[in-house]
C-alpha cells in the first residue's frame, strides 16, 4: 500500500472549513490594512496585521512525487534571500542528487521558494509550522524517513518531530541562542533530543557543548561564484571593499563607517566601500544613511538576487565583514571562493579558519578601531593581496568546497538512516 505524502496531507488540511475561514479573515485583513482608506486606531491597526501574518499556509507543490530515495523534511525559518534560506537550498540540492525526495517547510515565503521548484522539491508555506500546536506537523512523522530543522528558531518543529524520526538540529546563532537559552529553559531539554546537533561554526558550538557535548561544528560548502586568476589592484585607483549582508546592528555597518572614518586620510582616500542587503532595521538602515551621506567613500545599495550579488562581489577587490555576532556568514566563504581578500571580525565564525596575514585579515574585536586597524594594514600590503586571495582560494578549497559538504551530508545522512557508507 502506497504511503502518503506529506504534500498530500497539506492538501487535505488546506481545504479543512478552519483553515477557509482564517484565510478568509486574513485575506479581509490584508485589503483593510493595504487601502489605506480608514484611518484606524492603532491597537486594531496592529491586531489586523497580526490576523494577516497568521495566515494558515498555502501549500505549494513544486517536485517529483516519484523515486525511490528516502524522504527528507526540511524545515526552515524562511525562504528570503538571506544565508539561512540558502543553506537549506544547497542542503537540499545534495539530497535530491543522492536520490532522495526533499520537502521543505516553510512558514514565510521568498526567492528560494522558486529555485526550490526548479531543483525538484516540494515546498510548503505555513505559518503554523512555528506553533508546537501545528497539525501539518503532527502528521509529518509518519510520511518523512529523517529531517533536518534549521535555525534555533525552529524548535517547535524540533519538539513534534525528534522523538519520532531521525533529526538534525542545524544552529547557527549566537547571542539569539544565549537569550533564548537564557530565557526558556524547556529549550535546554529540547536540545538533548534531536540525533544529532549541528553548530555553523565554533561559536555557536561552545554555548552549546555544555548542554549537547556532541554538538558538531559543519562548515558549510558552496560551488565557488567566480574562478579565475584573483586580481591586482591598480595604484592608481581606490579599492573597491564590499559589505553583504542585510541592515541590522549585528552586521556591524556602522562601525565599517566608524572604522573609515577613523583611517587617515590617505588611507581613507584610497577605499570606496559599497554595501548590499535587506534593510531589516529601518532606524538602524536611516542612520546609515545620513552617515554615508557625510562621507562620499561609502555607498549604500540594496539587496541583490544571487545573480546580482556574484557580479557585485566579482567588482570588488575585497569583502569585509564587520559583524558585532555572525556564526558563519557565506558570503565571507563567497569570497575566499572568488579569490577576494577577506577582512572580518573575530566574532565572524570565519576567523577561526583564517591566518592574519596569510589567506585574509582580523579585527581582533568587533570596535571600529580594531576594524581600521586591521583595514589599514590591508591597504598596507596592496601589492600582496593577489597571493593572499589565492591563499584564500585554497583555504575555500580545503575547507569550504561543496564536494567537502556534500561527502559532510552523505555521511550524516548514512548515520541517521544507519545506512554503512562505502
Amino acid at each position: 500500500m502506497r504511503r502518503r505524502t506529506l504534500d498530500e496531507v497539506a492538501r487535505s488540511l488546506d481545504r479543512s472549513p478552519g483553515r477557509r475561514l482564517r484565510r478568509a479573515g486574513a485575506a479581509l485583513s490584508g485589503r483593510i490594512v493595504g487601502s489605506g482608506r480608514l484611518r484606524l486606531p492603532g491597537r486594531v491597526d496592529r491586531l489586523l496585521r497580526r490576523i494577516e501574518k497568521a495566515r494558515p499556509f498555502t501549500h505549494v507543490h513544486g517536485g517529483a512525487d516519484g523515486g525511490d530515495g528516502k524522504r527528507a523534511l526540511l524545515v526552515t525559518n524562511d525562504l528570503s534571500a538571506s544565508g539561512a534560506p540558502r543553506l537549506v537550498y544547497e542542503i537540499a540540492l545534495l539530497l535530491l542528487a543522492a536520490g532522495h525526495q526533499v520537502t521543505v517547510l516553510s512558514p514565510k515565503d521568498g526567492p528560494f521558494r522558486q529555485r526550490l521548484f526548479e531543483a525538484g522539491a516540494t515546498v510548503i508555506l505555513d505559518s503554523d509550522v512555528e506553533k508546537a500546536s501545528s497539525r501539518l506537523l503532527a502528521a509529518a512523522a509518519p510520511l518523512i524517513d529523517f529531517a533536518l530543522c534549521n535555525t534555533i528558531v525552529t524548535e517547535a518543529a524540533v519538539a513534534r518531530l525528534a522523538p519520532r524520526v531521525p533529526l538534525i538540529w542545524f544552529i547557527h546563532e549566537i547571542s539569539l541562542l544565549s537569550a533564548m537559552l537564557d530565557r526558556d529553559p524547556k529549550l535546554k531539554a529540547l536540545l538533548a533530543r534531536p540525533t544529532m546537533v549541528w553548530a555553523g561554526s565554533e561559536l555557536p558550538a561552545a554555548i552549546l557543548r555544555p548542554l549537547r557535548p556532541d554538538v558538531e561544528v559543519m562548515p558549510y560548502g558552496l560551488d565557488p561564484i567566480g574562478m579565475g586568476g584573483t586580481p591586482g589592484v591598480p595604484a592608481d585607483r581606490p579599492v573597491r571593499i564590499g559589505i553583504f549582508g542585510s541592515y541590522e546592528p549585528r552586521k556591524g555597518q556602522d562601525l565599517a563607517a566608524e572604522a573609515l572614518a577613523l583611517l587617515p586620510a590617505g588611507s581613507r582616500a584610497r577605499v570606496r566601500l559599497v554595501m548590499h542587503g535587506r534593510i531589516l532595521f529601518e532606524d538602524f538602515h536611516d542612520a546609515l544613511v545620513r552617515r554615508a551621506a557625510t562621507m562620499p567613500e561609502i555607498a549604500l545599495g540594496p539587496a541583490l538576487d544571487a545573480g546580482p550579488v556574484r557580479e557585485a562581489m566579482l567588482a570588488c577587490d575585497a569583502v569585509l565583514m564587520p559583524s558585532r555576532d555572525d556564526t558563519l556568514p557565506m558570503v565571507t566563504v563567497d569570497a575566499l571562493g572568488c579569490g577576494r581578500v577577506l577582512l572580518c571580525t573575530r566574532t565572524t565564525g570565519t576567523a577561526a579558519y583564517l591566518r592574519h596575514g596569510a589567506d585574509g585579515f582580523i579585527a581582533e574585536e568587533p570596535t571600529a578601531a580594531s576594524i581600521a586597524q586591521a583595514l589599514e594594514e590591508a591597504l598596507a600590503r596592496r601589492g600582496d593581496w593577489p597571493s593572499i586571495g589565492e591563499a584564500g582560494r585554497a583555504l575555500f578549497e580545503r575547507t569550504f568546497s561543496k564536494a567537502a559538504f556534500a561527502d559532510r551530508i552523505e555521511r550524516a545522512t548514512a548515520t541517521l538512516l544507519g545506512i554503512t557508507t562505502r
